[in-house]
């Protein structure tokens, strides 16, 4: 019966594909264990088979015989068609015809639980055959397997190449101990048919088994009599290699039945070599366990093939694995996984060996859990060789972890068994290695430095349970702080020494210098400060030290550095520093300060009335708990002196987040903020890169304040202290706070530019404002920017238009508690009133110019020249004037209308510009170049009629000839896109192109952001064939410019140039392609740059020798090196 309709399989892990099978009338594949597919007979009775007896598993006589056998590599782009046929046959009257197409290598699977024989005993099984008729590909191979555990384990295995229109008969034996140790897991048979893309069809028939003897106990216990035969004498093992076949033996003997153990007559070897491995363990053991592999098709990790375990003469037993095709990109990634280690943590570290088949390196990746974690290790594998991996157990986990391998599609990966090494042998060997070092009173070598610090690495790598066991470690640390850090104490020594003795320290700022010693000294290692020879004395200045940073001779000190005008937060915070030590102190104390000081302390104290000390670092300590997720650290803290804020928090971050390169910390359990609007504090960032400075809230995240920590970029400079601040609505919950220093950059990698949060952090007390001096101070910003601004009445013109613009911003912003305290709000209004009153003047002269003009449809050939210099003339006027100027004008329409009708008469215009250029041979300067080829985009960009009627089309050619050497690489006549503004200082900027008179086209460039630099580049620059680029550039201040070239090397700023602009004047720019490449930009380094627009050329590549002499001139500009 033929089939009328195409079924269509879904398969688990594979995409929807369309497989033709003729000779059915079902639309699906059963791939159940359903008893309907099977002969009642071999269901209801239990044959009873003897040796030599040939059990048939599929004589495919049937429909349902053809759906027992399944193929498991359908693919999205599998085409194909499996039928029974009686075209040819072995036996009976029919075989099963597969007809290929397209896809890969058909593997089709005969599973023993849809056989007709799925009870047989496979522990009697000791061949398997089966005969394959190829029709036509000369050559074809086929693969013939018995396979177990999900389809992974290959048990043995046949290949053979098919002779084309004749039947072969491909077989396998199954040798006894193999059925013996599998009979219970055997999955079934596939077959597989290297096509090699080729269409073509073979015919499969008479799936047979033959019975062979049964398996005695003898059979099982000779390969492990043979394997402990093979061992060394016991006085002659003595590496790990050994240690691992002997224990890998051992695992095979234990495997045994008693029975079969009481047949093992050399067992009494055995034994004594297992002695030999006292201190050992086998952890994982490759004769009798498989990896298991991700079999899901949505991950990367999926790959195809086989393994076994099978015996290797170096390390008893090993996984043999061939991998035949990967499911991932990049060449697709093998991942090995293993179950729990037993008795993990008896184990300081685990060894196994791994060859690669492969003739390139490949990485082996160690891993444990869903995700990759801080466990991970990398390692390289030598081609073509054996490889020793050894992983500390720090870096596993004891319920399991896995292996990634990239690229690995080849047969002969070969991973041996695990061989652990115990906590107690680990610390053995530790201590006699150190007990072989040289005595610390001793005189080192540098042989010895080099041996102390690979026992230092050794014992650092060792697991927490195998250091506690090593009970000669204060000698290593000795050794470790004289060896590896004694230049680096030696001067800390001196610092000490250097100190008054505790009894001499009678002023406060000797406490500075005794804080310093101890800073110096809290930046050592640990292992170094065991030789700091005089550490009881820098204890005890320290405790002179912070007595006296908590006197009266500390406020006097503090206020010393201030005077009545308290500027700005910092001169603030110094302040509160100082009084928080006064209002300790008792009023006899109190009484020391002088008439002038005391006038100044209540004068200050007076202001700052609307701050509150929250949490104090005179009296609290600073909490470590770390924030969830990438914050977690290794850090202590202390209260300090500083010269700055008096006491603070000390935060000592000795190892921040391995992956982040973050830190974290809570500074308090709780905070009281009743009638408080903000917090503050100060934050010193001892690294001195930008940081990012989180405050979050609760474990859940909350709201996060992030602010920016200064510093620069080169490590050791530029460290500086920050003022943060959080109001108080940002709180969830203010008994639950921490912040996270995060290391600048998304993707966090440590260099000189990104240190991790590694050094010591100062951090002032925490105080809160009250609302009316929130409010208060948030004004005072505000008068103080009013107070700044000129008369209203002095106002003639909008120089002052950015100022006005900026205080009124400031006022708009300002909640309407804090509008109520600017005391100048009516001098504010009427700058204002007087800034509209100009920009309406100005729109207005506009205005005027273009009602003067014609009607854009009164434009003819024949006045063309009457008009354009006036329309020319009103354009640029507009182009020119402020934004706020151009948002006022009424008839831009009009304007635009005319501009776009005087290029209706392209060739005039071209004829004008043609005029404007110099001679030919006057072409002295990368400047009239810039002209040339402005003028040469603007003639390619008319239509060849336009073209023809330019009558002075033959200056430009003698022009272009002496510019045979440049070419235009950014034009302003494809559009606006050609540059951009606003990437590099976030001063976004308004860009466009206008029409000029000289150039055709030019680009605009208007910063956005008022009292702020801006920034231009151009899009898409190749200048790699190009000596030189050039532009010119038109600056519209009334004022000399300053312009800044930088080119980008590993994502930063590097080798600024610096270039004068003249004040309303065009300016050319000329710089070498072999300094700044082509990925260069632009700074307007000048806080005025949104107070005009910037007109931009069309930018030119110059080779070598374009200028027709040795002239290069800066049209209107200067430039120098920056520093």
């Amino acid at each position: 019966m033929k089939m009328n309709r195409t079924p269509k399989f879904v398969l688990s892990g594979v995409a929807c594909m369309t497989f033709v099978l003729t000779g059915c009338s079902r639309g699906g594949l059963d791939t159940s264990s359903s008893t309907d597919a099977l002969p009642a007979s071999s269901l209801l009775d239990t044959p009873v088979y003897k040796k030599g007896d040939v059990v048939l598993l599929n004589g495919f006589e049937s429909v349902k015989d053809m759906y027992a056998m399944k193929q498991t590599n359908l693919g999205a782009d599998s085409i194909g068609k499996m039928s029974i046929s009686s075209t040819q046959k072995k036996e009976g009257s029919s075989s099963l015809l597969y007809e290929y197409q397209q896809g890969g290598n058909p593997l089709l699977l005969q599973r023993i639980d849809h056989s007709l024989a799925p009870t047989l005993d496979w522990g009697i099984i000791d061949k398997v055959s089966i005969w394959v008729f190829n029709t036509q590909i000369e050559g074809l191979k086929a693969n013939l397997k018995l396979i177990a555990n999900g389809n992974l384990a290959l048990l043995t295995s046949e290949s053979q190449s098919l002779a084309s229109n004749e039947w072969t008969q491909l077989s396998f034996d199954i040798d006894a101990v193999t059925r013996y140790k599998n009979k219970n897991d055997i999955v079934g048979i596939t077959l597989e048919m290297e096509m090699g893309n080729q269409k073509g069809s073979f015919y499969v028939d008479q799936m047979e088994a033959t019975i062979g003897d049964s398996v005695s106990d003898q059979d099982i216990a000779n390969p492990v009599i043979q394997k402990i035969t093979d061992l060394p004498e016991a006085s002659e093992i003595d590496d790990e290699k050994e240690f691992l076949k002997v224990l890998t033996v051992k695992g095979s003997y234990d495997a045994l039945t008693d029975a079969q153990k009481a047949l093992v007559n050399n067992v009494s070897k055995l034994n004594e070599c297992v002695a030999k491995t006292d201190g050992y363990g086998l952890l994982f053991d490759a004769g009798t366990t498989l990896f298991s592999m991700i079999t899901t098709s949505a991950a990367d990790y999926n790959w195809s093939g086989a393994m076994l375990n099978e015996d290797d003469p170096d390390f008893g037993a090993r996984i043999h694995l061939n991998v035949s095709s990967t499911a991932g990109s990049n060449g697709g990634i093998m991942e090995l996984r293993y179950g729990a280690l037993e008795n993990a943590s008896e184990y300081n570290e685990v060894i196994l060996y791994v060859y690669n088949p492969i003739a390139e390196k490949r990485t082996l990746i160690s891993a444990t859990g869903q995700a990759w974690s801080g466990l991970t290790c990398y390692f390289e594998l030598q081609p073509e060789s054996w490889n020793r991996i050894r992983i500390p157990m720090t870096k596993l986990d004891a319920s399991g972890g896995y292996f990634l391998v990239q690229q690995p599609v080849s047969d002969g990966w070969l991973f041996s068994g695990f061989l652990g090494i115990t906590n107690e042998r680990s610390a053995n060997d530790m201590i006699a290695t150190i007990d072989a070092l040289p005595d610390p009173s001793s005189t080192l070598t540098d042989e010895d430095t080099k041996a102390i610090q690979a026992a230092k690495d050794a014992y650092d790598s060792l697991s927490e349970e195998a250091q506690k066991l090593v009970t000669n470690k204060a000698k290593l640390e000795q050794l470790v702080a004289i060896a590896i850090y004694g230049e680096l104490v030696k001067p800390v020594i001196t610092l000490i020494e250097n100190l008054p003795d505790a009894s001499a320290i009678i002023e406060y700022s000797q406490v500075h210098i005794v804080e310093k010693a101890k800073e110096a000294y809290d930046e050592l290692p640990d292992e170094a400060k065991v030789i700091v020879t005089n550490a009881d004395k820098l204890n005890l200045c320290l405790e002179k030290a912070e007595e006296i940073s908590k006197s009266i001779l500390a406020v006097k000190a503090m206020l010393s550095s201030l005077d009545d005008s308290l500027e700005g937060q910092d001169e603030i915070f110094r302040f509160l520093s100082a009084k928080e030590i006064y209002e300790s102190l008792s009023e006899g104390e109190k009484a020391k300060l002088t008439s002038e000081e005391k006038a100044l302390y209540d004068s200050l104290a007076s202001k700052t009335s609307g701050y509150r000390n929250l949490y104090s670092a005179k009296d609290n300590s600073l909490l470590t708990d770390p924030a969830p997720g990438d914050y977690t650290n290794v850090s202590v803290t202390r209260n300090a002196i500083n010269d700055k804020y008096g006491n603070v928090f000390a935060l000592k971050v000795k190892k921040a987040h391995e992956k982040s390169g973050a830190t974290s910390f809570k500074p308090f359990a709780s905070l009281d903020v009743t009638g408080i609007k903000a917090v503050r504090f100060a934050i010193f960032n001892p690294t001195g890169a930008w940081q990012n400075n989180s405050s979050c809230v609760r474990s859940d995240w909350g709201k996060t304040k992030s602010q920016q920590l200064p510093g620069e970029y080169q490590v050791g400079e530029g460290k500086a202290w920050s003022i943060i601040e959080i109001p108080v609505k940002d709180f969830y919950d203010t008994n639950d706070v921490f912040f996270v220093l995060n290391s600048a950059g998304a993707n966090f990698k440590e260099d000189e530019r990104h240190p991790v949060t590694k050094g010591t952090w100062l951090i002032s007390s925490f105080y809160g404002v009250t609302d009316d001096a929130y409010y208060t101070e948030k004004a005072a910003d505000t008068v103080a920017l009013v107070d700044a601004l000129p008369e209203a009445s002095s106002i003639t013109d909008l120089s002052s238009e950015t100022k006005v613009n900026e205080a009124k911003a400031s006022y708009d912003a300002l909640p309407e508690e804090a509008k109520a305290k600017v005391t100048n709000v009516e001098k504010l209004n009427a700058c204002v009133s007087k800034i509209e009153a100009i920009i309406g003047d100005l729109a207005l002269q506009i205005d005027n110019a273009i009602e003067a003009l014609p009607a854009p449809e009164t434009i003819t050939k024949e006045n063309f020249s009457t008009y354009r210099d006036a329309i020319l003339s009103a354009n640029n006027e507009y182009t020119m004037a402020r934004q706020s100027v151009k948002d006022a004008v009424t008839k831009a329409d009009k304007l635009e209308q005319l501009v776009a009708k005087l290029k209706e008469f392209n060739p005039l215009l071209a004829i004008d510009m043609i005029d404007r250029l110099p001679l030919a041979d006057a072409i002295a300067s990368e400047s009239d170049m810039v002209q040339v080829l402005s003028v040469k985009n603007f003639l390619d960009s008319l239509t060849s009629e336009e073209q023809a009627a330019v009558t002075n089309a033959n200056k430009l050619t003698e022009c272009l000839a002496k510019c045979d050497k440049a070419k235009s690489l950014v034009s302003p006549l494809a559009g606006a896109s050609g540059i951009a503004s606003g990437r590099d200082t976030g001063n976004k900027g308004e860009t466009g192109t206008t029409f000029d008179a000289t150039y055709g086209s030019v680009f605009t460039v208007r910063p956005k952001n008022a009292n702020a630099i801006g920034d231009f580049h151009f899009n898409n620059v190749d200048a790699t064939s190009y000596e030189k680029v050039a532009f010119n550039i038109f600056n519209p201040l009334n004022k000399d410019a300053s312009f800044v070239l930088y080119t980008v090397i590993d994502g930063s700023w590097a080798k600024g140039k610096v270039f004068t602009l003249k004040a309303n004047s065009w300016n050319t720019i000329v710089f070498d392609t072999a300094t700044y490449g082509s990925n260069f930009f632009f700074i307007l380094n000048d806080t005025s740059s949104s107070e005009g627009t910037w007109l931009i050329s069309n930018l030119i590549g110059l080779s070598e020798s374009a200028l027709p002499q040795e002239t290069v001139l800066l049209r209107g500009g200067t430039e120098g090196a920056l520093n």
